[in-house]
């Protein structure tokens, strides 16, 4: 029990200490943290108070990154809090102090506390306090929520779909089509659309959206009336009219392992071409001049032809540096923000 006395004080003192001198918050296992309701429980520039008395328990760490864990297709600023195991119940306040170099291009007036409760994405648009002198955002009246990311994102609504990859293999008489979305926001549909020429499009199918979700989805179709160097797209359809189009990617039966950037220099999309002979997780990593990472997606390659792609479009003119990593292969590239 001492040992529980001890770490309560320590931690409640980082909340006289200036908002960018302090430390991120550990709790072994078997301590606890309690913090009374009202008092203000702050660590390396995330301050929690609390509207009833709360407790966190260990094992947990707080981290802090540049990137988010958990895909989103709102753009955040380069300040993410990641909690190691997920703290349930939180009700009160939550402050995030953050640096201008850290607003990723976001007017300081949109900002908007998102947290992830381990699978889903929300912001938090009501009694929300911004400071753009003394930079931070504060978000009261939170009731109930679950806390394993937080960051400050763009108040504005994203595109309806993110598309992390696209994929054609080929199976028995035909082109079997896999993509992946990391968040739906009212999605009406996907048509499935083939070229003979990569410019003239045909919609060939029609295939029913999850609408709503901020976790990862996979669609499937086959195409048996495919004919050699197929191109082919995803264009989603939306319920307020607009659409988004994925990459276009190239049937091929080659069982040879590529790489290629494009477009490069990039003003908003980036895709990756990887083509694999088999089933393989892949990492891409993407690092500003400073060697910082600003960008990264994990998810797992499919057998064939794979495009994936990484929204450029929050990131300041330069030049980066992509890292892939599959299987036994580690590619690297620069790419050009214009």
């Amino acid at each position: 029990m001492k040992n529980n006395i001890r770490l309560i004080a320590v931690l409640l003192c980082f909340a006289t200490m200036p908002a960018f001198a302090q430390s991120g918050l550990t709790v072994s296992a078997g301590s606890i943290v309690f913090i009374t309701s009202g008092t203000v429980l702050s660590a390396d520039s995330l301050a929690l108070t609390p509207s009833a008395d709360f407790t966190i328990s260990g094992a947990n760490t707080q981290t802090r990154n540049a990137v988010v864990t958990h895909t989103t297709a709102n753009p955040y600023i380069k300040r993410v809090f990641h909690f190691l195991n997920t703290i349930p119940s939180f009700s009160g306040a939550i402050s995030i102090y953050y640096l201008d170099a850290e607003l990723n291009g976001i007017t300081e007036s949109l900002l908007t506390l998102n947290v992830n409760d381990g699978s889903v994405w929300s912001a938090f648009n009501l009694n929300v306090t911004r400071d753009a002198v003394n930079n931070f955002v504060t978000t009261a009246g939170l009731t109930n929520i679950n806390m394993n990311e937080l960051t400050l994102a763009n108040v504005n609504s994203p595109l309806p779909v993110t598309f992390i990859l696209f994929n054609s293999a080929c199976i028995g008489g035909g082109v079997k089509l896999t993509w992946k979305t990391a968040q739906e926001i009212n999605v009406k549909n996907y048509n499935v659309e083939k070229s003979s020429d990569g410019t003239n499009w045909q919609i060939i199918a029609g295939v029913t959206a999850a609408g709503n979700s901020n976790t990862e989805r996979s669609y499937t179709f086959a195409d048996y009336k495919s004919f050699a160097n197929t191109f082919y797209r995803i264009a989603e359809n939306d319920l307020n009219g607009r659409q988004t189009i994925s990459a276009i990617i190239k049937s091929s039966c080659v069982n040879t392992e590529t790489f290629a950037i494009h477009p490069n220099p990039v003003q908003q999309m980036l895709f990756v071409s990887i083509s694999v002979p088999d089933i393989m997780p892949v990492q891409l990593r993407l690092y500003d001049a400073k060697g910082a990472i600003v960008k990264q997606l994990q998810t797992n390659l499919l057998k064939g032809n794979n495009e994936l792609q990484l929204n450029m479009s929050g990131l300041t003119k330069g030049v980066y540096v992509l890292d892939a990593n599959w299987g036994n292969n580690n590619k690297t590239g620069k790419v050009v923000k214009e």
